[in-house]
């Protein structure tokens, strides 16, 4: 005789607990090292957006025969005709937690795609972006006289 039978299959109560238990140290390790990730993409995603938004800027003003402007505020940047009606042709937002620096007033391309901009230093157009962590990872964006950027990881102060 089969003492099993008539007996209902399934999980016992204590199984399915430290199924739990189990999940739940996964879980609280996988957490913070999913937040620095969380966190890196948004740094590289910031930079990368400006860096395309030059590029587009650039292309806008050579298309046109317009100066763009690129314009600055609290939550991103915005690329502007500069003639008498301006408009704004394309945005790139600040992610939370990385922090813009920068040298550069009023930076815009003419019509050819070359830079006109107000810089402190001879020639030298460069945009940080960097972690708001302890971590030093960030992104240089630089504009060449061109109208050229390029940009490349380096080691924030």
């Amino acid at each position: 005789m089969d003492k099993y039978k008539g007996r209902e299959s399934g999980f016992t109560l204590l199984e399915l607990l430290v199924t739990i238990a189990i999940f739940a140290i996964v879980v609280a390790l996988a957490a913070p090292n999913f937040m620095g990730s969380l966190q890196t993409g948004r740094l590289k995603s910031t930079s990368n957006g400006f860096h395309k938004l030059l590029k587009y800027s650039r292309a806008e003003a050579i298309r046109t025969g317009k100066n763009v402007a690129i314009i600055s505020n609290a939550s991103g940047f915005s690329a502007r005709t500069t003639d008498a009606t301006p408009i704004d042709i394309r945005r790139a937002v600040i992610g939370s937690g990385v922090v813009f620096n920068t040298t550069v007033t009023n930076l815009q391309f003419d019509n050819r795609g070359f830079v006109q901009s107000t810089v402190p230093t001879a020639g030298l157009r460069i945009f940080t972006f960097c972690d708001n962590r302890v971590k030093e990872e960030g992104y240089r964006v630089t504009v060449l006289e061109s109208g050229l950027s390029v940009i490349e990881r380096f080691t924030c102060t």
